[in-house]
């Protein structure tokens, strides 16, 4: 079970590494998943940069693209695995039931 974000662009070589796995795609709103990776850019990246940003719109505007290269990484290469394999659900909705869902 991973978690982060980052996996879902890992997803054809996470499939090729573990042929038999399944895939639960959890989504939350883009404005709730922009407020977590700002809270941990805010708590954690800090001590990571080998160059400090001159402004917050620098770690912001990272943290857009790193999410349109994650989006697309997963739109392209999910669908080179079988649809059996991966489920797409709403982050609310595993939250709320997560035995149901």
């Amino acid at each position: 079970m991973l978690k982060s974000p980052v996996h879902m662009a890992r997803i054809k070589l996470l499939a090729h590494m573990f042929p038999k796995a399944q895939f639960l795609v959890c989504h939350r709103h883009p404005y709730e998943t922009f407020q977590s990776a700002a809270n941990m850019a805010d708590k954690y990246y800090w001590s990571c940069f080998l160059q400090k940003p001159t402004c917050r719109e620098e770690i912001e505007e990272f943290i857009f693209r790193q999410g349109e290269i994650l989006h697309d990484a997963y739109e392209k290469d999910v669908k080179s695995i079988a649809p059996s394999r991966v489920m797409e659900v709403p982050f609310k909705e595993l939250d709320k039931n997560p035995l149901e869902t």
